[in-house]
């Protein structure tokens, strides 16, 4: 038997390996939203190896999110898509018999500007009647969105009513007059960034009116004179009226 002496530093030289096991280090990392990202670290020790990937000091398992290998003495942690709960410190731990090791990275998601997947276009209406513009967006949340008309910001009221859910943004106008004509504008805004786009809005007076005929009775030396009388529009404006008769005998 060998003496106490030498198998203890047997012992420690084992212990030795395992401590200077992170010959290659996993590095701090930003990575944008929904990207994958992977970590590695190479270790060197006497079998057998235990390793551990941690998360914030929680142990991470197998899952179609996180793919874990350990092949060549080199460990890895794959995690498919990113999303911004996967921040945070990552903590490699091996181990054996005679003692362990562990190195830190750390892990950045950035969040992905918002940009316009479906943008708003011009439209026509007529007076008394509704619109709704929308626009789809992508981009990390939460989005905020704003919206304009000729530069002044519209404000969510019994006239105007303002939507944003998820990857959808509209503004619903009621009740349109010629007042409502003009350039609107969708601002949407997260924290990496923003994103604009805009639309002519034009509302027009009735298409036409119908031909009618009305009886007056006024006194003349014809009484019961019938005469018809035809309106037409002459602007975009239902004020401004072409008017037309004609005396019936």
């Amino acid at each position: 038997n060998p003496h106490p002496l030498l198998r203890r530093s047997k012992m420690l030289l084992l212990s030795l390996e395992v401590l200077l096991c992170s010959s290659v280090q996993p590095k701090s990392v930003n990575v944008t939203e929904r990207d994958p990202v992977t970590l590695e670290c190479t270790v060197a020790g006497t079998p057998e190896l235990l390793v551990r990937w941690l998360k914030d000091g929680r142990q991470i398992m197998p899952s179609r999110y996180y793919t874990l290998s350990f092949e060549d003495n080199i460990s890895r942690l794959r995690i498919q898509s990113v999303s911004k709960e996967d921040s945070g410190e990552y903590t490699f731990k091996v181990e054996n018999d005679f003692g362990f090791s562990s190195c830190t990275a750390y892990v950045t998601v950035l969040a992905i500007p918002p940009s316009f997947t479906k943008k708003l276009t011009n439209m026509a209406k007529v007076i008394g009647s509704s619109i709704q513009m929308d626009c789809k967006v992508s981009g990390s949340q939460p989005i905020n969105a704003q919206w304009f008309k000729d530069g002044n910001e519209i404000l969510h009221s019994a006239k105007h009513k303002l939507v944003c859910h998820e990857n959808t943004v509209s503004l619903t106008i009621a009740n349109l007059d010629l007042s409502d004509n003009g350039n609107y504008k969708c601002k949407v805004v997260n924290v990496a960034g923003s994103a604009e786009c805009s639309s002519i809005l034009t509302v027009k007076g009735l298409a036409g009116f119908h031909l009618f005929t009305m009886l007056f009775l006024f006194k003349s030396k014809s009484p019961g004179t019938k005469m018809t009388v035809k309106l037409k529009p002459v602007t975009s404006s239902p004020c401004h009226l072409l008017i037309t008769y004609q005396f019936l005998r």
